[in-house]
């Protein structure tokens, strides 16, 4: 979107005030009155406000800031210690006489809020100065003081709105401006009390106004809806909606919004002079006659009007609920107004009495009022508009008065007991929470309820609030509605909405405070305390990776203590350190840890204290007993930190640095220094580093948080080359090791240590700045983005803070000499000397910084070289905007001044950089040739800051050239090319054209003058448009006669491209372009040849990209030359440009695709940034209205024609940004452009006109556009399209006529492209979310469609629906906590999906498993759909939403007897969300129950989901302690019924294989208790398994044994193998962990299997075995001799399966990489067949050499490496052997460590060299000829190599 990012539409200015005669009759009357009299400052003020009848409102604003400034301050006129104004009786007269009234005329006309806020101090001075204040007076004597009486200004501003508030005047001000008017006059003292005098009056006046609006919104859609009659339109189209778009509506809703809020306001503020008049109405309800009756009847029943009519906007709708509640708080006593508000809105049927009072008062039928039921329903329900305004605006004793008896039909309060009105709010709004379904509901409904919340908190810690009443809204809060409470917040915190995560987060604190507050009341600290604890402990057990987890712990981390925290889970501060390695979540945790570590200090600080009082010692705690407090208090992190800091991974390390560090450090610079020795010296051994490889990495990190804080600074970094410890120093050596480091990271933390510090004046040292040139020389050619970013921010930060110092010391040194110069001729002056040294001093440092700035400027420029990379130019080139927006080019320099202003108006800078010169000037503009976009943008960005005319290229012949050179490019073919001429274009445009007025031709040879355009054109700007404008005729003519001809020599692009940086460039506001009526009427000329060039461009290249096949096409046209189209293909004699230009089908392809891309832009800029009109005449807009409507037209038959998706997709981005200057136009006739175009483009589907394949091409974009387009404040088309597209997409294909099943540009295919295309838009995230479930069903109905087409579509739908509805993968693994939503939250967000898929899910599963009449079983297309999307839930610790899942396990559970493989794997997938972890053990039980052999299929299903069940729960440690405890102790009774049954009576090995493995998962492994963190728990745990599982792992482990070695396996059976390998798996598990006699036998025996698989199982369990342990444990293993032994047998034997061999060959590295071959490797009984070394290498180079598999090669050569060095440390083997080995080794080594041999066989060969590489650095290696010494230095030169292909890449 980087193009509507440039290309903004201009915003329309405020209007100005226009000015009245009168107020010029009144000046001018007053100065012919008294022609001599001086005039005061604001009338001199007012006369230039008058005169100036072309301002701009802008100025005019100024003028009354001028007169608001010249009179004196309500404040200090009125403040008797101020007050010594004596204003002369002229003076007094004139302001009188002249400005008062003219400047109330200003107030009432004007219409733009702000101009009426600048009268307003001008009144409040006027009005103190009309009033005579006593000689005593006093500001509080002020307050009481009665001003309007003979006050001239109140008598004048009275008699002015008086007329105001009337309809007869002021007729051009809207309802809205008038309102907004009132609303302003309370704001200030003389306009509250003519509204107070005026009360009734205007109360009257804006309910008439209330009434207008009314009937104007009632007409306005009764004409619509009449119009839509008449033209016959579908209606599915919904009418609202549409009126809705339009201007008039929106004005009607400001009107109303400022009308109602205005009365609002007015019956809150003045209630206590209201209430009198408002309950004498009751008393006069049959008085037809009176006014006050019929008034308040008029605005009771306008208020439920519009609160009934879902055609206000909300707003409007939430301010007449409240303004509702306001007027029946009015009308009488409490009981009065409690008993009116139950029978209007709750109670129902009504008594008589309750129905008369409400006919007398409001004169409507009870049928019709919003307390029936359709009140409660809808998308946005009238009752929870009015149940807020009874919330905001009912008193608080109304609220609460008791109630009795009450009942109500209303379905959603037939079965309560309310105790108080209050009660029923609360029911109520409860309701809407619970039936939300839209996000604006929700968030209205959450609002509410938190409303309620806070409501409730005022009320219970009211202390005149009686105790009985107290009691019933305590009552309230039982388990039910907590629960209820609490389930908002489960359900939506972390809903996508962010306004919905606001709400319930203040649910969740506003119903914390008020348990505290509860308990107070009920003094059961117990209860609560313990009530706290399980909602932490629920918290704090929840999966790591929910953002809902952090959030609701930092609200309860004040009200439980850090405490409670560490008590329920020790090793808190670990396990939310370890989630930051996720960028996600890091946010999150990392704020509530940063408030953990705060209120822990806090915490400890206090017991401190307390302590000390306790023991009547001092009243305030000393330094050193802080120190200790201090040192407690790091402990609880310090180990967690630093460990985290060393860690491997890259992105914890980052967040722990940008995230945790600073809050730390920023408590006590103690913690710093604390971590700082930790990471320097501390033990590796002690716990606290984790990998002494990054000790650097931390260090790095640390010391540069410490330096943003000020903690460090340059003057601690030292040149120690001693071995002492300092703890406050930092040895440079550290710092010089980063630079150097290979990762970048720790490169970039570096620079962002020197160039951090909290004070912008802090000096940058000369130490920094040398290893700033040291981090220059190394870093300005990183490939990392990312990097390069970092450092520009951190250069920013130190060229500001060097130009700081730079400022200073010159100020200082300026002022050191002159203080010399001023006592140098005073001998006794004894401070000179030391002024001089200090000047000496300060020259120096100056001289430093300028001599460093001047060697990057050279080494900036040295790196501008030919053919220097991408990432250098780049860098350099940031580097060189850095410098100039810092320094500046020198005096000129704006940013310079703006600096020197801050510090000091007489301050210089002390030299200049040369930045702006020549030389650096052509290198530039050099830049802007290169092939990269970005290049290119920055050296333009650099250029355009240059002077005009630049350094070196002054004369117009000079820049004549430049354009010439750029011409050339400019009409290149290649993209790069033609974009850098257009560049240039621009540049010159810019710089000579515009600013400097030069004429200049734009093509070698001149071509026809700009007058053959059709209009004689003399402005330079205008010429210089129309000669390019010339030179696209001239390629349009030769492309519309010979399009291959235009392709290859005369592309139309580039002058595109031109014009659109040139129009880009144009301000439309400057006088260049608008100020002479001749120069104006050339730019709109050149406006409309523009677009119509445009258009012909369009024209030409359309018949090529709306070719079914644009890729290969030729157009026709080209069959009519004297060439055949092969011929033109594929022709020899001009085959030197087919090679040079590509093939020509390719060529016109390119040229089409880009003309139309450049045009598009073109006409995108004009139409997004030139003013418009409906008309030109007398205007000075540069478009008309039909030139729009025919752009957008254009635009449109673009994308719905265009078929090549390079072209239509360059085309949308123009288009978005014409519509979104249209609809934020203030002219109806342009904002309701895009409505129609959308209304025509949808329409189009269901008609015969639109046939586009391939995923509807341009079209979803084309519609795309609109809806993307519209101000997020209001959203009116998109609802609209959303409902049209889903009906045209939910018609059903007749499956009568096969051909209409076979067509694939179906209504309802373009419907599902489009809606995915909307779906997709990450803009329109959110506004969609409300459509997904309709989305969802659809897709899930289409994929049951007779139409290919339609599944097609539905697939593609689908898919995008589950991205939009779960996110983004944020890891690879997309069934990760972090990538899944729970069931509770899934169902919440779209409650309609709910009974959809249960009952889609019966159909399919029926379907299923119940076979056909063939018995051939069918897989209902809906059943994968389904289940992939359950797949895609979370299961969570407990379930308890108020939608039943269990519909759906016992759906999914039955789908495992289905036949297909698949169906029962993805219902196991499926089933493990549905399932809460603490029903697992129950499911698991009933599954193993159920399991059967007479049905093999039921039972591999019901395995296949108990094992996804117990991998879903227990290894992802979603369980908790306490239910894993009960799952292994209920797990033996389980297994062990089952083991008979499945192991010995079934004889399906598919079924035992899948026991088998279930039971090595879970049963005989127990690597899935280590998921618990708390190591104590983990021991429990283990322990309680070895006692639990002991006998069931034995039975296994004698099965396995028996049947894996004393069966015969002579009958081969389908998946015995399998068996086999899960046996044998048990056996060397069992034994690894046990010591029997038999040991090594079987294990030797195993590994002897004829089963190929049989091996393979025991060399990777043997293999992941080994590699859990350190080499020390591997030596010392009784089974690694035997292993070691038997490995090397079989490959000296040959072992035949290349995986086997492969497995082999590492594992002996890993056993042993010193001395892969033991000293005897057979045992005694077995010396007939052994070998020796020498004989085994022989053997094993043979099969490396004979082996044609690249993966056996890349495993064998480490093995070899380590064996030749093994050969050479054997020093009796034959010195013949040695060398030979070492020869083929080491060529072996250098031939495939080349660059050119892949990298995993590069990365073997250099494992290879690594495990021989003790020998290459040994001091003494006996060599025995010079041949040996020559493959010694050939490994040392392959060494060096390796090293250098590291460093380059």
């Amino acid at each position: 979107m980087g193009f509507l990012e440039k290309n903004k539409p201009l915003k329309s200015s405020k209007t100005p005030l226009s000015i009245n005669p009168f107020w010029c009759d009144v000046l001018e009357t007053y100065i012919a009155t008294y022609p001599l009299q001086e005039l005061h400052e604001s009338i001199r003020k007012l006369s230039l406000f008058l005169k100036s009848v072309d301002a701009t409102w802008e100025q005019q604003c100024q003028y009354l800031r001028a007169i608001e400034k010249s009179l004196p301050s309500k404040k200090f006129i009125c403040n008797p210690t101020l007050n010594k104004i004596n204003l002369s009786s002229n003076f007094t007269i004139q302001i009188e006489s002249v400005l008062e009234p003219i400047i109330v005329g200003i107030y009432f006309t004007s219409i733009e809020p702000l101009a009426k806020q600048r009268c307003i101090p001008i009144f409040d001075s006027c009005y103190f100065l009309s009033t005579k204040l006593p000689s005593n007076h006093n500001i509080e004597s002020i307050k009481s003081f009665n001003f309007d009486s003979d006050n001239n200004m109140a008598l004048e501003f009275s008699k002015e709105y008086s007329k105001y508030i009337t309809h007869n005047n002021y007729t051009t001000q809207t309802l809205c401006q008038k309102g907004i008017a009132i609303y302003l006059m309370l704001d200030f003292h003389l306009g509250l009390s003519i509204v107070k005098k005026n009360l009734v009056e205007t109360i009257y006046f804006l309910i008439d106004c209330l009434m207008i609006i009314i009937k104007r919104v009632k007409n306005e859609l009764e004409e619509n809806n009449m119009l839509e009659m008449n033209q016959n339109e579908t209606k599915s189209i919904n009418d609202i909606a549409i009126f809705s778009n339009s201007l008039i509506f929106s004005q009607h809703m400001n009107d109303a919004q400022h009308v109602i809020k205005t009365l609002l306001a007015l019956l809150s503020r003045f209630e206590e002079i209201l209430r009198p008049k408002f309950e004498l109405i009751k008393e006069s309800c049959n008085d037809n006659s009176s006014i006050e009756l019929s008034k308040v009847k008029d605005l009771l029943n306008g208020c439920i009007t519009i609160c009934s009519d879902e055609i206000y906007i909300k707003d409007v709708r939430q301010l007449t609920g409240m303004t509702l509640a306001a007027i029946l708080n009015l009308l009488g006593p409490l009981q009065y107004v409690n008993d009116l508000v139950l029978s209007l809105f709750f109670v129902w049927p009504i008594t008589r009495e309750q129905e008369s009072l409400i006919m007398s008062l409001l004169r409507i039928q009870t049928s019709t009022a919003p307390i029936m039921e359709h009140g409660w329903q809808g998308e946005y329900p009238t009752m929870l508009v009015i149940c807020r305004g009874l919330l905001s605006n009912l008193s608080r004793a109304c609220l609460i008065h008791h109630i009795s008896n009450f009942k109500s039909k209303i379905s959603v309060l037939s079965n309560c007991k309310p105790s108080s009105l209050h009660h029923i709010l609360f029911m109520s709004i409860t309701y809407f929470c619970d039936n939300a379904i839209t996000s604006q509901m929700k968030i209205t409904a959450f609002e509410t309820m938190g409303m309620w919340l806070q409501e409730t908190e005022i009320i219970l810690r009211d202390s005149n609030v009686e105790n009985k009443e107290v009691l019933e809204i305590q009552a309230i809060f039982d388990s039910q509605s907590l629960d209820k409470l609490m389930s908002y917040v489960w359900n939506n915190c972390d809903d996508p909405v962010d306004a919905i995560q606001y709400k319930v987060k203040t649910i969740f604190e506003k119903l914390l405070d008020i348990l505290s507050i509860k308990r107070k009341y009920e003094n059961t600290d117990d209860f609560y305390n313990q009530s706290f604890n399980n909602l932490l402990k629920q918290l704090l057990l929840m999966d790591p990776y929910r953002k809902v987890k952090y959030v609701l712990l930092l609200l309860l981390l004040p009200r439980v203590g850090t405490n409670a925290f560490l008590k329920i889970q020790a090793d808190f501060v670990w396990r939310t350190l370890e989630v930051l390695h996720n960028t996600t979540i890091a946010p999150r945790s990392s704020q509530l840890l940063a408030t953990f570590f705060e209120q822990s200090l806090k915490e400890l600080l206090e017991v401190s204290i307390k302590q000390i009082y306790f023991n009547n010692e001092k009243k305030k705690i000393s330094d050193t007993q802080k120190e200790v407090v201090t040192n407690d208090w790091i402990n609880i992190w310090l180990a967690s930190v630093c460990y985290c800091l060393t860690s491997s991974n890259d992105t914890l390390r980052k967040n722990i640095g940008n995230f945790i560090l600073k809050p730390l450090f920023k408590i006590d610079s103690l913690s710093f220094w604390r971590v700082l020795n930790v990471i320097k010296y501390d033990n590796i051994s002690n716990g606290f580093v984790k990998d002494d490889h990054f000790r650097l990495n931390a260090l790095i990190t640390i010391t540069k948080v410490a330096r943003s804080l000020d903690l460090v600074d340059g003057k601690m970094l030292i040149e120690d080359e001693s071995n002492s410890h300092d703890d406050k120093k930092i040895k440079l050596q550290s710092l010089r090791n980063a630079i150097y480091h290979i990762d970048p990271n720790l490169r970039i933390d570096v620079l962002g240590l020197i160039s951090e510090s909290q004070k912008s004046i802090t000096e940058v040292t000369s130490t920094e700045l040398s290893l700033l040139k040291s981090f220059f020389e190394l870093n300005l050619n990183s490939t990392s983005p990312e990097f390069r970013q970092k450092m520009c921010g951190h250069l920013n930060k130190l060229f500001s803070r060097l130009q700081g110092n730079l400022y200073a010391q010159w100020r200082d040194y300026k002022s050191l000499l002159k203080y010399i110069e001023n006592n140098s001729s005073t001998n006794k002056n004894t401070k000179i000397p030391q002024a001089l040294l200090e000047a000496e001093e300060l020259k120096r440092k100056i001289d430093i910084s300028q001599n460093f700035l001047n060697w990057l400027i050279e080494l900036l420029v040295a790196s501008l070289y030919p053919g220097a990379s991408f990432q250098r130019v780049s860098s350099v080139l940031k580097i060189f905007i850095i410098l100039i927006k810092t320094f500046g080019l020198g005096n000129e320099s704006s940013l310079t001044k703006d600096f020197v202003n801050k510090k000091n108006e007489q301050s210089t800078f002390p030299f200049q950089l040369p930045l702006a010169t020549t030389r650096n000037v052509k290198l530039i503009l050099n830049c802007l040739m290169n092939p990269f976009d970005e290049i290119r943008m920055l050296s333009y960005e650099i250029l355009e800051i240059f002077p005009s005319p630049l350094p070196g290229i002054e004369s117009i012949d000079d820049v004549q050239e430049i354009l010439f050179w750029a011409f050339q490019s400019m009409m290149s073919t290649r993209a790069g090319e033609s974009d850098s001429g257009a560049t240039i274009f621009s540049l010159i445009f810019s710089k000579y054209v515009l600013k400097l007025g030069y004429d200049l031709d734009v093509e070698l040879n001149k071509g026809p003058p700009v007058s053959s355009l059709g209009m004689e054109i003399n402005d330079k700007s205008t010429a210089f448009i129309g000669k390019l404008m010339v030179l696209l005729e001239k390629q349009i003519n030769i492309a519309s006669q010979n399009l291959l001809l235009a392709s290859q020599k005369y592309p139309m692009h580039g002058t595109l491209l031109a014009l659109q940086y040139i129009f880009k460039k144009l301000d439309y506001n400057s006088t260049t372009i608008n100020s002479i009526n001749s120069n104006l009427t050339e730019w709109q000329f050149v406006h409309d040849k523009i677009i119509s060039l445009i258009n012909q461009v369009c024209q030409i290249v359309l018949e090529v990209l709306s070719n079914p096949s644009p890729e290969g096409n030729v157009p026709a046209s080209f069959q009519e030359m004297e060439e055949t189209i092969d011929e033109l293909v594929f022709s020899s004699d001009d085959g030197d440009v087919e090679s040079e230009e590509g093939p020509k089908h390719q060529v016109i392809l390119s040229c089409c695709w880009r003309a139309v891309k450049e045009a598009s832009a073109l006409l995108a800029v004009i139409l997004s940034r030139a003013p418009m009109a409906k008309t030109l005449i007398n205007n000075e807009a540069m478009l008309n209205y039909e030139q729009v409507r025919n752009g957008g037209a254009l635009f449109r038959t673009l994308l719905t024609s265009i078929r090549h998706r390079g072209a239509f997709s360059a085309v949308y981005p123009g288009y978005v940004s014409v519509c979104s200057r249209l609809l934020d136009s203030s002219q109806i006739e342009f904002a309701e452009l895009p409505k129609t175009w959308l209304k025509e483009d949808i329409c189009a589907i269901t008609t015969s006109s639109i046939s586009i394949t391939r995923r509807s091409a341009g079209l979803p974009l084309c519609i795309l556009a609109i809806v993307n387009s519209e101000p997020s404040t209001q959203k009116t088309l998109l609802p609209w399209a959303m409902k049209v597209l889903l009906n045209i997409g939910s018609q059903k294909v007749s499956t009568d006529d096969e051909i209409d099943q076979q067509i694939v540009d179906l209504p309802q295919v373009h419907a599902f492209n489009i809606l995915r295309t909307i779906f997709m838009d990450a803009k329109l995230g959110a506004d969609v979310l409300p459509y997904v479930s309709d989305g969802f069903m659809l897709a899930i109905n289409g994929f049951c469609s007779s139409s290919w087409a339609i599944r097609n579509c539905s697939v593609m739908l689908f898919s995008t629906l589950l991205q939009r509805t779960f996110g983004t993968k944020k890891t690879k693994d997309e069934h990760h906590s972090i990538n899944q939503l729970t069931s509770r939250e899934f169902f919440s967000r779209f409650p309609k999906l709910h009974p959809f898929l249960v009952d889609e899910l019966t159909i399919a599963v029926n379907q299923l498993i119940k076979p056909t009449q063939n018995n051939k079983t069918e897989v209902h297309p809906g059943l994968y759909p389904i289940l992939t999307l359950l797949s895609r839930l979370h299961p969570s610790l407990m379930e308890s939403s108020v939608l039943n899942m269990d519909p759906f396990v016992t759906l999914v559970k039955s789908c495992c007897s289905s036949p297909i493989y698949k169906a029962r794997e993805m219902s196991a997938r499926s089933l493990v969300p549905l399932i809460a972890s603490q029903d697992l053990t129950i499911t698991c039980t009933e599954l193993f129950n159920a399991c059967e052999i007479s049905n093999q299929n039921e039972l591999h299903g019901r395995l296949v989901q108990i094992q996804y069940l117990m991998r879903g729960h227990l290894s992802r440690n979603l369980t908790g302690f306490d239910l894993t405890k009960e799952f292994i102790n209920k797990m033996e009774l389980m297994i062990m019924s089952k083991i008979p049954v499945i192991c010995y009576q079934n004889p399906c090995d598919i079924t035992k294989f899948l026991f088998l493995e279930i039971m090595n998962e879970f049963v005989v492994d127990s690597k899935w208790i280590l998921n618990e963190q708390d190591k104590r728990k983990q021991s429990e745990l283990i322990t309680l398994m070895e006692e639990k599982f002991a006998k069931m792992r034995q039975t296994i482990f004698d099965l396995s044994l028996f049947n894996l070695f004393g069966k015969s396996n002579a009958t081969l059976k389908i998946g015995n193998f399998l068996v086999r390998q899960q046996m044998a798996k048990v056996v060397i598990k069992s034994l690894l962990s046990q010591d029997i006699i038999e040991k090594n036998e079987i294990i030797v025996k195993i590994l002897s299997d004829e089963e190929y698989e049989v091996r393979l199982i025991a060399l990777e369990t043997f293999f992941e075995y080994f590699l859990e342990m350190d080499t020390t444990h591997i030596r010392t293993c009784s089974i690694t001799p035997v292993i070691q032994s038997k490995l090397i047998k079989m490959i000296f034997h040959g072992e035949q399966y290349p995986k086997c061999f492969q497995l082999i060959v590492e594992l002996l590295v890993l056993i042993n990489s010193n001395y892969p071959f033991p000293k005897s490797n057979l045992t005694s009984s077995q010396q007939s067949s052994k070998f020796e070394l020498e004989e085994f290498w022989k053997k094993l180079f043979w099969y490396m050499e004979k082996s044609k598999s690249s993966s056996i090669i890349e495993a064998t050569l480490p093995l070899l490496g380590a064996l030749t060095a093994e050969i050479w440390d054997e020093t009796s083997l034959p010195h013949e052997f040695r060398s030979l080995g070492l020869k083929k080794w080491a060529e072996y080594i250098n031939r495939n460590t080349k660059p050119e041999i892949t990298l995993t066989l590069r990365e073997a060969a250099t494992k290879s060299l690594q495990l021989f590489s003790r020998l290459l650095f040994k001091k003494e290696i006996g060599f025995a000829s010079n041949d040996d010494i020559q493959y010694f230095i050939s490994l040392y030169i392959v060494l060096i190599r390796l090293t250098q292909v590291t460093l380059n890449q």
